[in-house]
């Protein structure tokens, strides 16, 4: 077994030698002179660490561990007050190891970049459909992550926003553990009008591993009515194809348009055309990705790999919810 140890202290020289006689392997040593090792890949390679440190550092441990994906056993006495704490940050989704992000690292660098992006965006979980706390399927969540970047960015190059509820929302609670009594005395916040919406998993037959997933997104937006065209051409474009499925449209009142002297003119006396300038739309649209190459036996590969290279409109057998 791989043991990363974290506090090298006197109990962390006893147990080092103690593993090495029954075989196993230390990859790691942290303690105050090297802590940053603790992000390293080599304590991520551990199986487990044991940590034994001080009470007032030992949660900060254990949390660090968990987000290195590397399950740890405390030998620190002292801080079990905070066990509540810890055993929540334990049921976040899918801590991953193999240096990969945990899903609550991903949704709190998407929600940092969305809130100090060109639009302030806001992601309120009672909105947005997930929050950092939400539990299920690590690559799902992951894709819904990806989903929503990519659509934000197109929105931003088109020079259209996501519209802000009218209701107010408590704040999320953040990285540092929020107390509830602060959270809620805090301002509101405006959610931005956007949802992840649940996977899609299409197969051969009801049972079988998917062959494809569908990853749906929703967003009410605002803009000028040519931007917004430009952005729906430029949504399903060759390389990048988020099927549209779903568009639901408001404009301002229409502007009169004299033909004849080719100019805007707010007069009811003729109706020889008009022009809508901004639009409203609530959208869904959907993208397409592979299930987890891993999980699937040749045939299944086989197939995802013919529907990408055919990309017909639409899958067409039954989708199995997710």
């Amino acid at each position: 077994m791989k043991i990363a140890l974290v506090g090298y202290g006197k109990m962390g020289h006893i147990i080092e030698e103690q593993a090495k006689k029954r075989g196993h392997e230390i990859v790691a040593t942290i303690d105050i002179n090297n802590y940053d090792d603790i992000k390293g890949e080599a304590f991520k390679s551990a199986d487990v660490a044991i940590e034994f440190s001080r009470p007032e550092s030992a949660v900060g441990n254990i949390l660090n561990c968990f987000a290195a994906g590397v399950p740890v056993v405390s030998g620190t006495t002292g801080w079990t007050k905070e066990m509540d704490k810890v055993k929540e940050e334990s049921r976040n989704p899918n801590i991953t190891k193999d240096g990969k992000k945990t899903y609550s690292d991903q949704y709190d660098k998407l929600k940092k970049e969305l809130a100090e992006g060109p639009q302030r965006l806001e992601l309120v979980p009672a909105v947005y459909g997930m929050g950092r706390a939400s539990e299920g399927n690590f690559y799902y969540m992951t894709l819904k992550l990806l989903m929503t970047r990519e659509v934000v960015a197109l929105l931003q190059r088109h020079k259209l926003s996501i519209v802000q509820s009218d209701t107010g929302y408590a704040p999320e609670p953040s990285l540092q553990y929020m107390d509830i009594r602060e959270r809620d005395s805090l301002p509101k916040v405006r959610a931005s009008l956007c949802t992840v919406l649940p996977v899609r998993a299409y197969t051969l037959r009801e049972g079988e591993q998917p062959y494809l997933l569908e990853v749906p997104f929703k967003a009410t937006i605002r803009g000028a009515m040519g931007n917004f065209t430009a952005f729906v051409r430029d949504l399903q474009a060759e390389g990048r194809f988020f099927v549209l499925t779903n568009l639901e449209m408001q404009t301002d009142k229409p502007v009169l348009l004299n033909m004849r002297r080719d100019q805007l003119i707010k007069s009811q006396e003729t109706e020889k055309g008009i022009r809508i300038e901004t639009v409203t739309a609530t959208i869904k649209c959907s993208g397409f990705a592979l299930p987890e190459v891993d999980r699937m036996d040749e045939a299944l590969k086989q197939r995802s790999r013919d529907w990408v290279k055919e990309r017909p409109q639409a899958p067409v057998e039954k989708p199995i919810g997710i």
